[in-house]
């Protein structure tokens, strides 16, 4: 792939981030920051890809993170309150006031971060500056293998800790969204470390147990402790306590796949 190509595909996926990006700021929906976030990882992906880190620049990290975080707090609002309704339990509502009020002060941090812009057209050209001459075949296979070898490495160890399994998913979303820019040569064919075939299903056990980590860890007793009520305080304790045990039975899933597909001994 030459520099002239590798160029085009940077621009056409920041036309897709400032397009996103523009609705992200009118609402700050988790649908608009989704759609915003994954535009953004697949220009990391591509960048390693091209042999380079997938450090963001400047005000684009940032925002980056910031909305990482509102949108982590948006869910776990939805997530209790889905809980609770299939329960028939009444909301916390000292809790999703807390949360509520998070994500106010991280709206506010991320409006000044975009108060007068339109687009992120520097980021945008200081990541053209960095842009290789070209992207060899040599260079994509390796990728790939280095990649597919760094994840096995992570999922393989006795006792993968939380850290080591969301490390891995950020590999996996690597090679899915950069599939398209390495020809097609990995999907479907055999690799002696997983099928690229499996990467997909591998990419939702793991995002799921993300999401109940990001759940619990939101139910530490910094938070719990802020209850205004003991019933609304051992609510919140009972929730943990089965998003706990969620957590167990998808860890439980995800080591038998990983026994089924990788060939990984018992966890």
């Amino acid at each position: 792939m030459k520099q002239k190509e590798i160029i085009r595909i940077i621009r056409k996926q920041f036309e897709k981030i400032n397009t996103a990006y523009r609705s992200l700021i009118r609402t700050y929906s988790a649908e608009d920051i989704h759609a915003f976030r994954v535009a953004v990882k697949k220009v990391r992906g591509f960048l390693r890809l091209a042999g380079l880190p997938g450090k963001l620049p400047g005000k684009l990290s940032r925002f980056y993170r910031i909305t990482g975080t509102i949108r982590n707090l948006q869910l776990q609002q939805q997530n209790i309150r889905k809980v609770c309704m299939a329960s028939g339990n009444e909301p916390p509502p000292y809790y999703l006031q807390v949360l509520e009020t998070e994500i106010s002060g991280n709206i506010l941090l991320a409006n000044f971060l975009a108060k007068g812009r339109n687009s992120f057209k520097k980021e945008e050209q200081r990541l053209i500056d960095r842009l290789p001459v070209r992207i060899s075949k040599k260079a994509t296979e390796r990728f790939i293998h280095t990649r597919m070898k760094e994840m096995h490495t992570l999922l393989s160890a006795a006792h993968p800790t939380d850290g080591s399994l969301h490390a891995a998913r950020k590999i996996v979303k690597d090679l899915l969204y950069t599939d398209a820019y390495t020809g097609g040569q990995a999907l479907g064919k055999k690799s002696h470390l997983l099928p690229y075939s499996e990467l997909e299903s591998l990419s939702v056990l793991l995002g799921e147990l993300q999401d109940i980590r990001m759940s619990t860890q939101l139910l530490q007793s910094s938070y719990v402790d802020k209850a205004i009520s003991e019933r609304e305080r051992l609510l919140l304790f009972d929730l943990r306590g089965q998003w706990l045990d969620e957590k167990g039975r998808k860890q439980q899933e995800l080591y038998a796949h990983l026994r089924k597909k990788m060939g990984i001994g018992d966890i």
